[in-house]
């Protein structure tokens, strides 16, 4: 991770502005989506996810993610979800930071396995972080194919 930032759950309404920002820039934005579509019931102050932020010494948010156990009840399983780094930043080891800060936060949660749902782009990255394809996950907006992909930790 470049020097001077850091890394942790957001903490001021700044931060949290910030977090959310960079989503809807990166997962939304692109395909026209409006603000709001970045968020889900489980962003609320009361859920049990873990967020985690990456940002520079002026809490410019570089890179996000967040980890929720399995609502189902299987508190063994965790899904990643939102997980986005800014253009700019790309090939710095920022997703590998948030990716092993959240799985971290899993282990430290008795979490056995993780699933997400990874675009196209991405599946070279979660390969290499000891992630299998497990299936075909949903399309998105139309047009943004998805691989279902696991990992026991």
């Amino acid at each position: 991770m470049p020097e001077g930032c850091h890394i942790g759950p957001p903490a001021t309404p700044a931060q949290w502005q910030a977090y959310f920002t960079l989503r809807w820039q990166v997962l939304r934005a692109p395909w026209d989506q409006p603000r709001g579509s970045e968020c889900d019931a489980l962003d609320a102050p009361s859920s049990a996810a873990i967020h985690c932020l990456v940002r520079d010494a002026r809490d410019t948010a570089l890179a996000v993610g967040r980890l929720q156990q399995d609502p189902q009840g299987r508190q063994t399983s965790a899904r990643i979800r939102y997980m986005a780094v800014a253009e700019h930043c790309r090939g710095r080891g920022l997703g590998r930071a948030v990716l092993e800060y959240l799985e971290c936060r899993a282990r430290e949660r008795g979490v056995e396995s993780i699933e997400l749902n990874a675009r196209e782009a991405t599946v070279g990255f979660y390969l290499h972080h000891g992630y299998t394809v497990t299936g075909k996950g949903p399309l998105l907006f139309g047009e943004i194919a998805h691989h279902r992909m696991h990992k026991r930790l």
